[in-house]
């Protein structure tokens, strides 16, 4: 049974990472009481079969497992939370296909948008978000962490009636870069230089 659910692990965490095309990630561990570990690994080290055993030890122990792209350096790749499958449809319809969807808890989706294959600074990332949430999802926020596929969710309000957690699952993994991403990034950009230019002349 443990053999199983590792297998069911190591391919969940395959599909999201290898679609990811990060070159490191981030691991955060977190439990109910608000005591977190992070650890820098790349896809080799937490596919290992150790790492995975150690991440489904803690996650059965109440602690939720995160991941994002590691450093501060921003790896072209950005996350949308907190989607229905009709927000989810809007996105892709908009041209921004998601590399990796994962399902967080029952029709309640992440969405991983490749934009670029190169870096992006935090500022050009802020302005990216705001853009999304004006044409998309209504809400700004700069998402880090997304959940990591393979593991239960164990927030106590995803909790089912039998007491078991949603799995999160990797339902799509394209690793594809949306056709939008680049004219986001643009506008991002012109953006930033009409705030500076209007520094520059206030002084």
């Amino acid at each position: 049974m443990i053999n199983q659910q590792i297998d069911r692990c190591s391919k969940e965490v395959s599909s999201q990472l290898t679609a990811m095309r990060c070159n490191q990630f981030e691991i955060k561990m977190s439990n109910q009481y608000g005591q977190m570990i992070n650890r820098i690994w790349t896809i080799q080290k937490v596919l290992n079969i150790k790492t995975l055993a150690f991440l489904r030890y803690e996650n059965v122990g109440n602690t939720d497992i995160y991941i994002k792209p590691a450093f501060d350096t921003n790896q072209g790749i950005i996350l949308i939370d907190n989607l229905r499958l009709d927000k989810l449809k809007k996105i892709k319809e908009e041209g921004l296909e998601p590399a990796v969807v994962i399902e967080t808890s029952p029709r309640n989706y992440q969405a991983w948008i490749r934009l670029t294959d190169d870096s992006l600074n935090q500022e050009i990332i802020t302005e990216v978000n705001k853009l999304i949430a004006q044409q998309f999802t209504h809400q700004f926020k700069n998402w880090n962490y997304g959940r990591l596929a393979g593991f239960t969710n164990r927030k106590s309000n995803c909790r089912r009636i039998d007491g078991k957690y949603p799995w999160v699952t990797c339902v799509d993994a394209t690793g594809q870069t949306a056709r939008y991403g680049s004219k986001l990034i643009r506008q991002a950009i012109e953006i930033i230089e009409r705030k500076y230019t209007i520094i520059e002349t206030e002084n």
